[in-house]
């Protein structure tokens, strides 16, 4: 059997310490993919993939958010430089759950009457624009009163949460999960909190006592978003935000379910 060629960093040559990685860092990356020919950046990324969809039996594209917590192109990149995900994945054989290319419109908070707010909902959101009503939900913290069978709910989650959640409180979530499942819900999970600043939380002075990495917390990120096809993961800019995005997510219902959300926020077009 011949023996496996250790992998080094495509843009330095330096050996990887992470063997599973093609590049040291994101910045490497990079780098590499805007100095090379459209086609081998192209073949770099199918590679990526593949490899992926090798060692974790990943079924579905990895949406905005998985590709920016492990060391792969973003969207925005492979974009930039003139390569279409959509292609990419299909040749490497995943499945599509999002659309990424920008709708023509941007999305706005159109007919929602009334928001129901979960009673359990320890901090709300202040609504200003719109009546609300505190029931109990099965998911979710938000959902549109008229959507009575509630295809679309909001999960709102104060960065704290959010680790907590993914960590200690991991199977009952999936569980919760699993009921939005049994209900035909999808659901938006809303994390208060910069997306970039997110991922080395770490760094952050509130969380210097979590015992838990980022780069745990965001493999079970992965790790949900590929077992489950009813959430999607979006972290927003603070508490104004929210107030901002819930209303829109809430009033377009599953449509806007079909949309990469944390890219179309990105976008500025959410």
């Amino acid at each position: 059997m011949p023996k496996k060629v250790a992998r080094t960093d495509k843009l330095t040559g330096e050996l990887l310490k992470n063997q599973t990685d093609f590049y040291r860092n994101r910045s490497n990356l990079v780098k590499h993919f805007q100095s090379i020919p459209v086609e081998e950046a192209r073949q770099i990324t199918i590679d990526i993939l593949s490899d992926r969809k090798e060692r974790k039996s990943v079924e579905y594209a990895l949406y905005s958010t998985e590709l920016k917590t492990i060391v792969a192109p973003s969207i925005a990149l492979l974009e930039k430089i003139g390569i279409d995900y959509h292609d990419v994945c299909r040749e490497v054989g995943l499945k599509h759950k999002f659309r990424y290319k920008t709708p023509t419109v941007k999305f706005t908070a159109k007919n929602l009457p009334q928001i129901i707010i979960d009673t359990r909902e320890q901090t709300p959101v202040n609504f200003e624009d719109y009546k609300t009503v505190n029931l109990g939900l099965k998911v979710g913290d938000y959902c549109d009163a008229e959507d009575v069978s509630n295809n679309i709910v909001v999960e709102r989650k104060a960065l704290g949460d959010f680790i907590s959640t993914l960590s200690g409180g991991y199977e009952r979530f999936q569980r919760e999960i699993e009921r939005g499942i049994a209900s035909n819900t999808q659901i938006v999970i809303l994390v208060e909190y910069n997306l970039s600043k997110s991922i080395s939380f770490n760094y952050l002075p509130q969380c210097r006592f979590s015992k838990c990495r980022p780069e745990f917390i965001f493999s079970r990120l992965r790790e949900l978003m590929q077992k489950y096809t009813n959430i999607q993961f979006l972290f927003v800019n603070g508490r104004t935000e929210s107030e901002r995005v819930i209303p829109i997510v809430l009033s377009h219902k599953s449509d806007i379910f079909k949309y990469d959300l944390q890219l179309m926020y990105e976008r500025r077009v959410l």
